[in-house]
């Protein structure tokens, strides 16, 4: 089977196929982006595709927050529903009123991950139990049940909060539960006392929808609009190792953010898997 190509791929070529169609049900099918998947990364592709469009899973305040921002950039959100179907032409949802139709040249998928071939051997082999997606269940110290030397970490993991809720599938949870895994491994490879169940610490939740406009979740505290932005800039300028690379970092931002990023972008690569 021909490897699908890369996400940027296809999204350029269908405006480039847009730009060329001469019937407008094909013209739209070519414009329409269907993303599955209302969390973080589905809101944060959401705003980067009408970014480029128009210039070339939070709290429910936050939520309608993002979806009016959203719609100010030519977003139309669909919530509770669900995908039943993908293929060339188009995605099928169950809603309210029965399933619908709509047709999409490109589908992008923003719901979530399943297990890699890895991870479904390593519960047939140790008779884990998994959930729908195949994420294997794991005890508080993020063992599996029965085989305490084998640790479980990220998005393969289905951990529980204290709640009983499970984590989300999220980089700030699996980097806590990598350090905490290599501090259990080094204590009993040293001889030392057991870590207490691995504690997941909510720093919070951040999204950029646009030129400034975000949505955060931040130690409890909900802000959106221009602080939002800020503070995702500043996370993520922080988190770069070197002062040097911050620097850099944030002059080529401003850079950006005041040219509206209007460089040349090209379609490179082997054909894609949508052209006729």
């Amino acid at each position: 089977m021909r490897k699908p190509p890369p996400s940027g791929h296809k999204i350029l070529f269908a405006f480039e196929a847009a730009e060329r169609a001469s019937d407008p049900a094909e013209r739209r099918a070519w414009l329409t982006f269907a993303i599955v998947g209302g969390g973080p990364t589905g809101v944060e592709l959401a705003g980067a595709l009408a970014e480029i469009a128009r210039h070339t899973s939070y709290p429910e305040d936050l939520s309608d927050k993002a979806e009016r921002s959203l719609l100010k950039l030519g977003v139309r959100c669909r919530t509770g529903v669900k995908v039943t179907a993908i293929d060339r032409e188009g995605i099928t949802f169950e809603g309210p009123h029965g399933s619908v139709r709509m047709a999409s040249r490109t589908v992008l998928w923003a719901g979530g991950v399943t297990a890699t071939e890895f991870g479904k051997l390593l519960a047939a082999r140790t008779g884990a139990k998994t959930d729908n997606s195949g994420k294997i269940h794991v005890r508080p110290d993020l063992t599996i049940p029965g085989y305490p030397s084998v640790f479980v970490v990220g998005d393969l993991a289905l951990a529980l909060r204290d709640g009983g809720e499970p984590l989300p599938g999220v980089a700030q949870v699996a980097m806590q539960q990598g350090t905490y895994a290599a501090q259990a491994i080094v204590r009993w490879i040293e001889g030392r006392p057991e870590l207490p169940p691995f504690h997941y610490f909510d720093k919070g939740e951040l999204a950029v929808i646009g030129r400034a406009s975000a949505v955060a979740r931040i130690f409890g505290v909900h802000i959106s609009g221009w602080p939002a932005w800020l503070v995702w800039v500043f996370v993520h300028l922080m988190y770069l190792v070197q002062f040097q690379s911050r620097v850099i970092v944030f002059i080529q931002w401003g850079f950006l953010y005041l040219t509206f990023s209007r460089g040349a972008r090209l379609i490179t690569g082997p054909k894609s898997g949508c052209e006729k």
